[in-house]
């Protein structure tokens, strides 16, 4: 399933559209909400596709597995809901 210069991406239950660009191997990509749902499959596929994927969500103790979990990744613990963080 591709349209333009998106592609139509199934995790599991879950259908992503990803631009192609992220199949870089250079890129470095943020993934709010990485923690669970859709942010999770988002961050496992980009990885998959060789991205270094930077894990953000609150929950500091799910984004410590997940990076022991998911190959290229960094735990960042942020609250999105603070400009501060």
């Amino acid at each position: 399933m591709s349209s333009g210069i998106y592609k139509w991406i199934k995790h599991r239950s879950i259908i992503i559209k990803l631009n192609i660009f992220y199949e870089n191997k250079d890129s470095v990509v943020i993934v709010t909400g990485a923690s669970g749902g859709i942010g999770l499959a988002t961050a496992r596929i980009l990885s998959d596709r060789g991205a270094k994927v930077v894990l953000a969500a609150r929950s500091e103790k799910i984004l410590k597995k997940l990076e022991k979990e998911i190959p290229n990744s960094f735990a960042v613990p942020t609250d999105m809901r603070e400009p501060r963080e």
